[in-house]
């Protein structure tokens, strides 16, 4: 039997690992956003166009901790972990304010999450 170097989880379990990866990294560029907001280097209404980009940058880089902890194909990992972070932020926003708060039609910055989880699937893992 050949080893492999490296540990390779099952696809839930990348999902968790890549999902929650995004959701840190979302909560945390959220707070970093907030904090510049109320200092007063960014104006107040610029952040919904800076959300929408830094979700799907969380959901990008989310995807690619799920692509390189599954040993599956690269684009259904990094593609249903975009599909997940795009429900919690889709729950979070309609739960919370009761309507969406993005730029425009909500489910185009639904779609920008998504296509940042895809886009790190379609990176591929690096061969090692």
């Amino acid at each position: 039997m050949k080893k492999t170097s490296g540990r390779q989880e099952s696809l839930p379990l990348a999902l968790l690992f890549g999902a929650g990866a995004g959701a840190l990294l979302l909560l945390l560029s959220t707070l970093i956003l907030a904090g510049l907001i109320w200092g007063g280097l960014i104006p107040a209404k610029a952040p919904r166009l800076v959300l929408s980009l830094l979700a799907s940058l969380c959901a990008f880089s989310g995807g690619r901790v799920a692509v390189r902890r599954w040993k599956g194909g690269t684009l259904v990992a990094g593609g249903l972990t975009g599909l997940i972070l795009c429900g919690l932020l889709a729950f979070l926003c309609l739960g919370t304010a009761g309507r969406p708060a993005f730029p425009g039609p909500w489910f185009v910055a639904l779609a920008m999450v998504l296509a940042g989880g895809c886009l790190a699937g379609l990176g591929g893992r690096k061969k090692k």
